[in-house]
């Protein structure tokens, strides 16, 4: 039965998501935030069109459904002419399931030291960490649903390790409660 939970409305694959990674030079980082509207430490954005999501102090990964890496990759070009920069098309070597679940804080709590409370860790929040011992990026995306971006090798690996956690009592009894 979880796996069919897991399957069905909790863990859903985001599959032809653009993803890309932008780097600066540090010295750049508020020119590059200012130009390209970037989320400061600890943050995501949603642009028009793509979520940009704060990895580093002069790093980011910008994610769209609907704009082409190629064209992520333009846009953030053109708005950093002149600046040393580097972007780098990472959809073919990255994953992005969605976590959507009255637990879903539980159920990351259970593999990850993240303090995933909602007044700790609120929509609009991302940070890396490791889930189930997977580096992922976490990011807050709205009351019970998270965005979790790893690399594509490990998805198998995270669907089992969610089902899994699934059939744990513990979920059962905080399935509804905030922590």
């Amino acid at each position: 039965m979880a796996d069919e939970m897991l399957e069905g409305s909790v863990l859903a694959r985001l599959g032809t998501r653009a993803m890309v990674m932008l780097r600066v030079q540090p010295a750049d980082a508020p020119q590059a935030i200012d130009r390209l509207g970037l989320p400061g430490p600890g943050r995501h954005v949603r642009q028009t069109q793509w979520l940009c999501l704060w990895l580093g102090p002069e790093q980011w990964l910008l994610a769209s459904d609907d704009v082409s890496a190629a064209n992520l990759i333009e846009h953030c070009g053109s708005g950093l002419a002149g600046m040393l920069h580097a972007v780098l098309d990472h959809s073919a070597g990255l994953c992005c399931l969605r976590l959507v679940h009255p637990a879903a804080r539980t159920l990351l709590s259970a593999g990850c030291g993240l303090d995933l409370r909602v007044r700790e860790f609120s929509n609009g929040h991302c940070a890396r960490t490791a889930v189930a011992g997977i580096p992922v990026l976490i990011a807050a995306i709205d009351d019970g649903a998270f965005d979790l971006y790893f690399a594509r090798s490990y998805e198998n690996y995270l669907r089992v390790w969610f089902a899994r956690a699934l059939e744990d009592p513990l979920c059962h009894i905080t399935a509804g409660v905030e922590i």
